[in-house]
C-alpha cells in the first residue's frame, strides 16, 4: 500500500513538472500568446471568480442531498467548511482525496457507514459520467444525432436507476432513494455541468472570439471526463492533455486551450484560497460556540 502511494505521488509530481515545462516552452515559442493573455479584461476574471462561488453553492446542495439520501441532515455551517476542506484537499492531493474526506466525516459525524455513503456517491458519479458523455456528443454531432443520443441517455438513466434501487450489495436498504431526491441529485449535477460550461465559454471567448458555444459543450464534457484520471492534484496537466488530444472533437485550437486553462487555473487558485480561508474561520466560530 505504501509503495503504491509513493508511486502515485511520484507520477503526480512528474506530471506537474512536465506540464509546467511544456507550457513554459510553448509560451516561449509563441510570445504573442503572452501579450494576448495580458489583454484579458478584469471583467472576465471577476465573472469567472463569482461563477465559481455560485458553483460552490451547488456543491453544498449536492452534499446536502447526498446526506438526505442517507437519511440524515446537515447544517449549513458544517456543510460549508466540510466541502471547503474537501475541495482544498482535491487541489493539493492526487486521486479522490475530497470524496474520501467527506465519507470519513459522514461516518464520524453522522454515523453513516462508508458503504452507504459510497452508494449515493456512485449514483452521483453515474449521473456525472452520463452527462459528460452527453455533452461530448451534443457538442460534436449533428442536431438529430444529439436528440437521439439524449433519448438514449434518458432511457439509460431510467434503467440504471431501477437497477440501482435493486442492487442490494450496495447497501441500498440504508438509503432513502426517493425518486424526487434522486431527480434533485440529477438536476443539481446537470446545473453543475451547465455552470462549468458557462465558465469555460467565458474563458475561451476571452482569448478566441471565434469559439462558439456548441464547441464549449463538447470541451466541457471532455474536461470533466479527464477528472476520473486522478493522477495529479486537481487534474493539473491531465485535463489539458485530454483537451489537446481531443482537438478534432471540439475543434478548439491548442493555443486557445493553453490560454484558457491558464486563466482558469489562476482564478481557481484564488477561489480555493478564499473558500478554504472562509471554511477555517467558520469552523473556528462553530468550535467557539460549542465551547461556550
Amino acid at each position: 500500500m505504501k509503495q503504491t502511494k509513493l508511486i502515485r505521488f511520484l507520477i503526480a509530481v512528474t506530471a506537474i513538472i512536465i506540464t509546467f515545462f511544456v507550457v513554459k516552452r510553448y509560451l516561449t515559442e509563441h510570445p504573442s500568446l503572452v501579450h494576448q493573455l495580458s489583454t484579458v479584461s478584469i471583467f472576465v476574471l471577476v465573472s469567472v471568480f463569482l461563477l465559481y462561488l455560485v458553483m460552490f453553492s451547488i456543491i453544498l446542495q449536492l452534499f446536502s442531498v447526498t446526506i438526505m439520501l442517507c437519511k440524515k441532515t446537515t447544517k449549513f455551517t458544517e456543510n460549508f467548511y466540510i466541502n471547503g476542506y474537501s475541495i482544498g484537499l482535491n487541489f493539493i492531493l492526487p486521486g479522490q482525496a475530497g470524496p474520501l474526506f467527506r465519507s470519513g466525516y459522514a461516518k464520524r459525524k453522522y454515523g453513516i457507514a462508508f458503504k452507504t455513503f459510497l452508494s449515493v456517491t456512485l449514483l452521483y458519479y453515474l449521473f456525472y459520467t452520463l452527462i459528460s458523455i452527453s455533452f461530448v456528443a451534443i457538442g460534436s454531432r449533428p442536431w438529430w444525432q444529439s436528440i437521439l443520443f439524449i433519448l438514449l441517455i434518458g432511457g439509460s438513466l431510467l434503467y440504471l436507476t431501477k437497477w440501482y434501487e435493486k442492487k442490494k450489495s450496495l447497501d441500498i436498504e440504508k438509503i432513502t432513494l426517493q425518486k424526487k431526491m434522486a431527480s434533485t441529485l440529477f438536476l443539481l449535477t446537470a446545473a453543475q455541468f451547465s455552470l462549468q460550461t458557462i465558465i469555460y465559454f467565458i474563458e475561451l471567448k476571452a482569448v478566441d472570439h471565434l469559439v462558439v458555444f456548441h464547441q464549449v459543450i463538447a470541451y466541457t464534457g471532455i474536461a470533466n471526463i479527464s477528472l476520473f484520471v486522478g493522477l495529479t492534484p486537481a487534474g493539473i496537466g491531465i485535463r489539458e492533455t485530454f483537451l489537446v488530444l481531443s482537438e478534432k472533437i471540439h475543434q478548439i485550437p491548442t493555443s486557445t486551450i493553453v490560454l484558457a486553462n491558464l486563466i482558469d487555473r489562476s482564478i481557481y487558485i484564488l477561489f480555493i484560497i478564499t473558500i478554504v480561508s472562509a471554511s477555517l474561520v467558520l469552523h473556528q466560530i462553530v468550535k467557539n460556540k460549542e465551547k461556550a
